[in-house]
């Protein structure tokens, strides 16, 4: 029988009320028995959806940004998409504060 995503938030929610009183490790690893991490492609797959919807949009606000500086249309929420989604794909390649 196929589990269910009702089955599995009602057994993570089981685990977590069962290990309430337990420590982080325990409740994480009684949690990864039930939920694995996800595999490498999985992941490889999840992160190629994310980089190519970024720049979709950040192409998407370039072209808007062209269309826009001809006309007498305020540009400021066209900006504010570009670097704010210009920001978020460039934070993708950086390295975190407390890794090496």
């Amino acid at each position: 029988m196929t589990e269910t995503t009702t089955d599995r938030a009602a057994n993570v929610q089981r685990v977590l009320q069962l290990t309430q009183n337990e420590s982080d490790q325990v409740k994480q690893s009684a949690l990864q028995a039930i939920v694995p991490p996800p595999t490498r492609s999985t992941a490889d797959t999840v992160w190629i959806i994310l980089v190519l919807g970024l720049v979709s949009v950040l192409v998407l606000t370039i072209l808007g940004l062209m269309h826009v500086l001809g006309h007498s249309i305020p540009d400021d929420k066209i900006i504010t998409v570009f670097t704010t989604t210009l920001a978020g794909l460039l934070g993708l390649f950086i390295k975190a504060p407390g890794s090496q």
